[in-house]
């Protein structure tokens, strides 16, 4: 039965729904990771003008700092944004599954609010948190 269901999944992989659900996940996780870089650059900035002391003349760094910190946190939490941002796009690709595979629960498969999607995407990156930890 799990075996049937994996090659199942496979064979839906070139879906509609689901690749534009991988799409919007992989763009929304980069631009997660953007604006936080962006944040952190801007951040950096402020405290090194405000109170950077003698540091105050690496001021000029702090994009570059901001740009490699943002990396190395792409390589490390790629993965558990993804996994959260994905949360968001998950009734689409069950939605798609149901209406292929099994046609009788497709007929009462409901979207969830955005609400109820958010706060299953914060409990999943908490479990994912946790568990790195």
């Amino acid at each position: 039965m799990m075996l049937n269901a994996f090659f199942k999944s496979l064979g839906q992989l070139g879906d509609r729904a689901i690749l534009g659900a991988l799409f919007w996940t992989i763009l929304c996780a980069v631009l997660i990771f953007v604006a936080t870089g962006w944040a952190l650059w801007q951040g950096l900035a402020w405290v090194m003008a405000e109170y950077g002391g003698p540091l105050s003349g690496y001021a000029a760094w702090t994009g570059v700092l901001a740009a490699v910190a943002t990396i190395i946190a792409f390589w490390f939490w790629w993965r558990v944004v993804a996994i959260a941002v994905l949360q968001l796009f998950a009734d689409r690709i069950v939605i798609a599954v149901e209406r292929r595979h099994y046609p009788q629960a497709a007929a009462s498969a409901r979207d969830l609010p955005i609400g109820p999607s958010i706060a299953m995407a914060l409990r999943s990156l908490g479990r994912a948190l946790l568990y790195n930890a």
